[in-house]
């Protein structure tokens, strides 16, 4: 009786992973910026809205020829103010049609048991609602939509997940581009949205500075929906890091099936891990490309 009495009060006094649930679970998404990715949750075909839309675009259609919403997939940061409240930063890709480091509100609630909470993104065309739970001793956040209005998508599901992101810029860094200054990376890219049968690529990328500018040279083997594989191609590009160091942006050139430009934030205190997503609207909505990219 003694043992289950004491059981059941160490389980009462903390959460997952030993880690204590405070009297205020808010204390638990306060205190800096988090990164977060979101995509397409489903690859079944979806409600598609057929309204014109500012775009030359055509609807995706599965191997049937029926349409279906491409889909809709982000990136960005944001910061949890006292109160309940957000603010945001975000690139978004909602078929095809691209939103670019949009600064937005929004609203949190982090549950009273600190199992999870609910999350809103307050941007035009792209509301979204997100349901969370914790995990990784409350240090990342798992996602699913639970309520989303796109403004091209149709009825659409989105998950992902948060983690945290670099406060600011390191001391002593001097430009934001030296950030990147000497490092290689990892990075695998996927569609962000789904639609058969799909575009996907592995390869590294070493970043160095010349003259003040940051280049880039990356071998990449990309595998497409037409079932070209490039094996290994020798690619150069560009690269840009934002004077905030929350993120920046990447161009790789010189690759099949074309060049690619991806919008990326960093994630985690040490700069070592980015979320990326293509922000490039010339590209078609079927080649909308997510990923992630890892010091090597």
């Amino acid at each position: 009786m003694k043992f289950t009495l004491l059981t059941l009060s160490l389980l009462t006094a903390t959460f997952a992973y030993g880690q204590t649930c405070p009297a205020d679970p808010n204390q638990l998404i306060l205190g800096g910026p988090w990164a977060f990715q979101l995509h397409t949750g489903s690859y079944a075909a979806q409600a598609v809205d057929m309204r014109p839309r500012p775009s030359t675009i055509d609807s995706v259609r599965d191997m049937r020829g029926t349409p279906q919403a491409p889909g809709a997939a982000a990136i960005g940061t944001f910061t949890a103010q006292p109160g309940g409240t957000l603010t945001a930063t975000l690139t978004e890709s909602n078929s095809g049609e691209i939103s670019r480091r949009a600064t937005v509100s929004g609203r949190y609630q982090v549950y009273g048991d600190c199992s999870g909470g609910e999350i809103m993104i307050m941007l035009n065309g792209f509301a979204a609602q997100l349901e969370f739970v914790w995990t990784n001793n409350f240090t990342q956040m798992l996602f699913v939509s639970d309520a989303l209005s796109p403004r091209y998508g149709g009825n659409v599901v989105l998950t992902g997940n948060a983690r945290r992101a670099p406060a600011g810029c390191p001391a002593g860094l001097g430009d934001a581009v030296n950030l990147l200054n000497g490092s290689t990376w990892s990075y695998r890219l996927s569609q962000a949205y789904y639609y058969a049968p799909g575009d996907a690529s592995v390869g590294t990328f070493r970043a160095f500075v010349t003259g003040g500018a940051g280049f880039l040279s990356a071998i990449e083997t990309s595998n497409t929906a037409a079932g070209l594989v490039s094996r290994q191609m020798r690619e150069s590009g560009r690269y840009q890091v934002y004077g905030d160091c929350s993120g920046g942006e990447i161009m790789l050139m010189n690759r099949a099936p074309g060049a690619v430009q991806l919008e990326y934030v960093f994630v985690g205190a040490g700069f070592d891990e980015m979320f990326l997503l293509n922000d490039d609207a010339a590209k078609a909505a079927d080649v909308a490309l997510a990923g992630q990219a890892f010091r090597y």
